[in-house]
């Protein structure tokens, strides 16, 4: 990036010699009287004031003397365009007489700078020769500059050193150089750094030019980066003499742009996933209404009496798998973080403890399965069924890790978090809930995937990739965080955080079969999903219950208006022309005695109110009959 030059007498401050890159920088020229023109230039101060003639850099030289380096200045070109300027502004002695030199600097942007700077002091050294035949006054100005400047022979000899590159030089490597040394002889007893500077060297002292960046310096010092630029070194018959370098310290830029490309990946990587969630959200979504008919009409079968052994235990294969097929879609729903959670103030230790022989089971003799939770330990803010959905996911994990056996261990400790904690937390009390193995461990790049959906290193058809994204998910929602640690050959850790809940201990729900036609009632049934419909009304009538139908919210707000003594909705959430959340708010404010039930794939429960009772797809007649008994406003028929 060239400068801008301009030279003018002490004290008179006539101009002497300015470049065109003045020029071009300021929008104008420069030719007059510096100390007499100042207010023709547009210097702004930060707060919009003008510069006055005595406070730019160059009458500060000319008229007191004064050394200034790096001077920040907002410039206003004629045009009413602004650039930004570093200037830098000193009197030097010269053949000629006292001058002041004042070199200033486009900083708005601050790419090409060292590939421009060759072409700076040839234009200088030119400039300079010609027009006061002294090179003294470029040998300063090269001094005083920033960049690091060096030119060696063909003996590796330094033949120029300017005072930054030396003050550089013995900071990184512990010794200062001067003109006349081989660089060679003053790295001998550092053979590794020698041959490191003698093979960059080698290079342009055979000719090539070239730019290239590397690190060096001694380890028990400093190492940095540098961009070093390389030219050949001629003499006035236009001879190659030796070679030189203009040299910058890169390694903060470096540091920033290697920052800038963290972040902008961290970004891309919560796009995807962002996208994969909404896209995962939709697909579970569906995925819940088919299941609705299947595990429903598999429930109800199951329930008959005229069932054969052999027909009693196929039965049974496939609701175990259209519950395994529910799970998965818990999955799916946990990572994209559209499961509406149940959470509260949960036991971890007694959870822990209670799966101890499931866990057991699950993992096989070769492994031995070992638990440590203290006696006193707070309750956690967590749904207690995707907790336990996360273990047992970590201690399948945990076991695939070993096939050939080890020690799986389950612990829990309360813990308070600080500032800068290894999982990204906010400070507070939290449980720590850690599931370690002694198995195959992680590599670094592994372990920075693992919580990627899909993302599996089991082999093909051996994993879902979801086990660790549902766990983050899962202490996503509940406000905790997720830690990962692995050694390959060592084995992992995987530890989740959860908040400390502050609410009393909820007792779990009843469970049981309930019986069939136990219940009594007439109920609006409305789902736009005719088979999701059927399967519900079937069972509904096994509960007893008489049930109403329609398709539509209006279907459903003309059956309330055409029947009396409805005791109870059961209605669908997202449906064509009104929502079940819609529908249920009319008919409280207009039927206020009929309770209601918003049954709904997970996706949906996103947009219902907080009060209105709900029930997920897909469900079996138990929990149905739960859901509905909750519903304190559903009444037994009357005659």
């Amino acid at each position: 990036m060239p400068v801008g030059v301009i030279l003018a007498s002490v004290p008179s401050g006539e101009l002497i010699l300015y470049n065109r890159r003045a020029e071009e920088i300021l929008g104008h020229s420069v030719l007059g009287r510096v100390a007499d023109e100042y207010d023709t230039y547009g210097g702004v101060h930060p707060d919009g004031r003008p510069y006055s003639a005595e406070e730019y850099p160059t009458a500060r030289a000319v008229l007191h003397g004064e050394t200034i380096a790096d001077h920040p200045m907002r410039y206003r070109r004629p045009d009413g365009t602004f650039v930004e300027l570093l200037i830098s502004a000193r009197r030097i002695e010269t053949a000629n007489g006292l001058v002041a030199v004042c070199t200033f600097e486009d900083v708005s942007e601050l790419r090409g700078v060292q590939a421009s700077l060759q072409a700076l002091n040839a234009e200088l050294e030119r400039r300079v020769a010609d027009a006061l035949a002294e090179r003294k006054i470029f040998a300063d100005i090269v001094e005083s500059t920033d960049a690091f400047i060096q030119a060696a022979d063909f003996e590796f000899r330094w033949l120029a050193i300017n005072d930054a590159s030396a003050s550089e030089f013995e900071r990184i490597f512990g010794v200062r150089p001067k003109v006349g040394d081989s660089m060679l002889d003053v790295l001998r007893d550092k053979p590794e750094h020698q041959a490191a500077v003698r093979e960059v060297w080698a290079r342009a002292l055979a000719g090539e030019e070239f730019t290239e960046i590397d690190e060096f310096g001694d380890p028990s010092l400093d190492r940095r980066y540098y961009e070093m630029n390389f030219n050949t070194l001629r003499n006035d018959a236009g001879e190659a003499i030796g070679a030189f370098q203009v040299v910058y310290d890169v390694t903060d830029r470096l540091r920033r742009q290697n920052e800038l490309e963290q972040t902008q990946a961290a970004l891309r990587q919560a796009q995807k996933l962002e996208a994969m969630g909404q896209l995962t959200g939709g697909v579970a979504h569906d995925f819940n209404n088919l299941l609705m008919p299947i595990l429903g009409g598999l429930d109800i079968l199951q329930r008959s009496s005229r069932l054969s052994p052999r027909e009693r235990k196929l039965l049974d294969g496939a609701i175990q798998s259209a519950e395994r097929a529910k799970a998965l879609v818990q999955r799916l729903l946990a990572f994209a973080r559209r499961q509406p959670l149940q959470a509260g103030p949960v036991d971890v230790a007694a959870a822990i403890q209670a799966m101890g022989e499931l866990i057991g089971s699950t993992t096989g003799p070769q492994i031995s399965v070992s638990i440590d939770t203290p006696p006193i330990l707070p309750p956690a803010h967590v749904d207690a069924n995707q907790l336990e959905m996360a273990i047992l996911n970590l201690a399948v994990n945990a076991r695939d890790a070993m096939p050939t056996g080890g020690t799986l261990r389950l612990s829990a400790t309360a813990e308070w978090v600080d500032a800068g904690h290894r999982a990204g937390l906010a400070p507070g009390h939290y449980v720590c809930i850690s599931v370690s193995d002694t198995g195959e461990g992680m590599d670094e790049a592994t372990r920075a995937r693992a919580v990627e959906p899909f993302f599996s290193t089991k082999g093909l058809g051996r994993g879902t990739g979801l086990g660790l994204s549902m766990v983050h998910g899962l202490v996503a929602q509940c406000g905790g965080g997720l830690h990962i640690s692995s050694r390959v050959g060592l084995g992992t850790n995987v530890e989740m955080f959860l908040p400390v809940s502050h609410g009393q201990r909820q007792p779990p729900l009843p469970s049981g079969e309930t019986p069939v036609g136990a219940a009594h009632g007439r109920l609006l049934l409305v789902d736009d999903d005719a088979g999701v419909r059927a399967t519900t009304r079937n069972m509904l009538e096994m509960l007893g219950y008489e049930v109403l139908e329609a398709a539509s919210g209006p279907e459903a707000l003309e059956v309330m208006e055409s029947h009396t003594s409805v005791h109870a909705l059961v209605t669908d959430h997202l449906m064509p022309d009104m929502t079940g959340d819609a529908l249920s708010r009319i008919v409280r404010r207009r039927w206020p005695s009929t309770g209601v039930l918003i049954v709904s794939g997970y996706a949906e429960a996103e947009g219902l109110a907080p009060d209105l009772a709900h029930l997920a797809k897909p469900f079996r007649i138990d929990e149905l009959a739960r859901a509905l008994r909750a519903v304190s406003s559903v009444h037994p028929c009357k005659g």
